[in-house]
């Protein structure tokens, strides 16, 4: 089974470890490449795909693979020019986050729609069964050793972490401020890189506070592990992979209300995840951050997490569902009469099942 991805960029987000996961584990399959569209790459990620020898396409190169996995391009028929390959489209995002017009544009190249979550699932039109899939996390990635984290970044106090995109809906922001309201051992780590930048240093300098600014890094096992607390202070999230990570890592979250989050506590447990309202607040979000690195069972969350939500796990799922979306493609068309082929529009093809194989088990598409 030869699969080709197709992404608007590849920076170092959720959706793009997903894939860099996918890539990784998929067992007996061909990854023929990933095709970016706008050609916005990180270099941690363009080392990691030259590192699983994965190729990084280009227009025009001639690839002709059996099912197309993407997110992001609702032109992707235009771009790829592969009118008979059933196209997967992925959301990764929260209802909302992105404009509905793109969703529907998108759901009309599409054969096929997954979601990593039942959150990231409510993005689709009424009438679209959707193959849930959650996120698994790639263990081999966080438990990677390379330094002494704490020695490393002269981090002698308490920790409020954040890991993620330095941008507006994130509110990276919040946790410089909140260092305002918690005691003077308290610093804060930014592991990420954004159009917030800028603004997040000055207010560090303001703050006159210790604040560490890291650039995005493939290894982060270490860094979560010399925090004290995940701070999240996004305002939506279609799945919150980080939250998994830190958990996975022994490090307690918190994060707001959005849908996501909640999602994970009707699945996990109100008391593993501490949340706070939206927006945030600087000085909710410092309560928070006390109470859940006194109070919350960060071991407990760890040992779910590493039993449940493996890579491994995650891309079993997903070559299942790979499989069952080829074959169905397969047979549809060659139930066609001869020659009507070159005709047949995307919605033509075959819908998706009602329900897909998930981690833990089966659930009903949304």
């Amino acid at each position: 089974m030869r699969i080709m991805f197709v992404t608007p960029g590849l920076r170092l987000g959720g959706a793009e470890r997903w894939i860099a996961t996918l890539c990784k584990y998929l067992p007996e399959t061909t990854i023929e490449g990933i095709y970016v569209t706008q050609r916005a790459y990180d270099t941690v990620m363009v080392q990691l795909c030259r590192r699983l020898g994965v190729p990084l396409l280009v227009p025009c190169e001639p690839i002709e693979p059996d099912v197309i996995v993407t997110w992001g391009v609702p032109n992707i028929r235009e771009l790829i020019g592969a009118t008979h390959v059933p196209v997967i489209e992925v959301s990764h995002n929260a209802p909302g986050s992105v404009p509905q017009e793109y969703w529907d544009a998108a759901c009309l190249q599409a054969t096929h729609y997954a979601a990593v979550s039942r959150t990231a699932a409510g993005v689709f039109p009424a009438g679209h069964p959707v193959a849930v899939i959650e996120h698994g996390v790639d263990l081999e990635r966080l438990d990677h050793h390379d330094s002494d984290c704490r020695a490393e970044l002269g981090l002698d106090g308490k920790v409020a972490l954040f890991v993620g995109r330095l941008e507006p809906e994130k509110h990276p922001e919040q946790v410089i401020e909140a260092l305002v309201h918690l005691p003077s051992e308290w610093m804060a780590v930014l592991l990420g890189d954004g159009p917030m930048r800028d603004e997040c240093i000055s207010l560090a300098r303001d703050s006159r506070r210790k604040v560490v600014f890291l650039s995005p890094r493939e290894w982060v096992g270490d860094v979560y592990r010399a925090a004290d607390c995940l701070v999240l202070p996004s305002e939506a999230e279609g799945a919150g992979l980080v939250i998994l990570e830190s958990w996975a890592c022994g490090t307690p979250v918190v994060t707001t209300s959005f849908s996501a989050a909640r999602e994970l506590q009707a699945k996990w447990g109100a008391d593993l995840l501490t949340t706070v309202s939206l927006p945030p607040n600087a000085r909710e979000l410092a309560g928070a951050i006390l109470f859940a690195s006194r109070h919350q069972d960060a071991g407990l969350a760890q040992a779910l997490v590493r039993k449940v939500c493996s890579a491994e796990k995650m891309a079993l799922a997903w070559r299942q569902y790979l499989e069952m979306v080829v074959e169905s493609h397969r047979a549809f068309r060659a139930g066609l009469p001869r020659g009507s082929e070159t005709s047949i529009p995307a919605a033509a093809s075959p819908p998706s099942e009602n329900t897909a194989t998930l981690l833990g088990g089966t659930a009903t598409c949304e």
